[in-house]
């Protein structure tokens, strides 16, 4: 084999490889750890680690991968997301002067949106009066985390309180068929107030107050779901007393029937409500 060509073969097999060229405008690996590590600490509320990490280099509105539950397993997620889900107002009020984009997200819901999901409404407050856009499914959002002042908020800024969910009910069929429920945070939740006595939820207020919160904004009382479903149908079948005396005060048809013509005293019977088909029967409701 000619000398040349021997002398190639040693070259390759001796040289380093090259490195490849980083491609212009991707983030260092610094970067990204920085990124990280930041929207951890905005999960914790520490507003002056959040400060420095900026000061550093992170940036911002980053995107990234997030493991345990900061906003969802595996999910990916900004540091203003992280720090709206958990309530830290301090740290929200620090990135959106720093130029956090309030609209941004992974896979998953908005600052607002996981905010009103938790039962943050300081920090609900705090994105309104920033211009947070109001998703088609906030009210949904709030009256399903039981959360009356997150509704009123809602509603304030407009919120369709006759909007349409994927059964086609209405926030106040959702809110009567939730009825009398109240969530709490757990335990170790640092927003826990001090009345809570339920562990695992959005928050300490709701059940009745939210139903009557829309109804007095002028909730469609007659709405009727894909089952046809009235709010107060849906209260007596899930046996919420005080829902069915609120509804019936705003006028709800006592004889109202879904689609398989059960009534109002019908459910309440068949899945064993005595107190609701006591009020109902008081009522003058019909079984049929």
């Amino acid at each position: 084999m000619p000398v040349i060509a021997l002398s190639i073969i040693a070259f390759l097999l001796t040289a380093s490889p090259a490195k490849p060229s980083p491609v212009p405008g991707s983030p260092s690996a610094t970067t990204r750890s920085l990124d990280a590590e930041l929207v951890q600490v905005a999960a914790k509320g520490d507003t002056a680690a959040v400060e420095q990490l900026l000061q550093k280099g992170a940036s911002v509105d980053a995107i990234v991968n997030t493991e345990g539950s900061v906003v969802y397993t595996g999910s990916r997620t900004t540091a203003l997301i992280a720090a709206a889900k958990e309530g830290y107002v301090e740290v929200v009020k620090l990135l959106l002067k720093r130029g956090a984009d309030i609209e941004k997200r992974g896979n998953g819901p908005s600052a607002l949106s996981i905010a009103a999901e938790h039962g943050r409404a300081d920090v609900v407050r705090l994105l309104l009066e920033k211009d947070a856009k109001l998703g088609d499914n906030c009210l949904f959002t709030a009256v399903e985390g039981h959360n009356a002042e997150i509704v009123k908020l809602f509603l304030a800024k407009g919120a369709n309180i006759e909007a349409r969910d994927s059964n086609d009910s209405t926030p106040l069929s959702v809110a009567a068929g939730l009825g009398n429920l109240v969530r709490c945070p757990s335990a170790d939740d640092p927003h826990r107030r001090p009345n809570c006595n339920n562990n695992g939820g959005a928050c300490c207020s709701g059940g009745p107050e939210v139903v009557q919160l829309l109804l007095n904004k002028g909730a469609n009382v007659e709405a009727r779901n894909n089952g046809g479903a009235t709010p107060l149908l849906m209260a007596a079948y899930f046996g919420h007393v005080e829902v069915v005396k609120r509804l019936l005060a705003k006028g709800a048809n006592i004889k109202a029937k879904d689609n398989k013509g059960n009534t109002a005293l019908a459910l309440a019977l068949g899945y064993g409500h005595a107190e609701v088909a006591k009020l109902l029967r008081d009522r003058g409701a019909p079984i049929q």
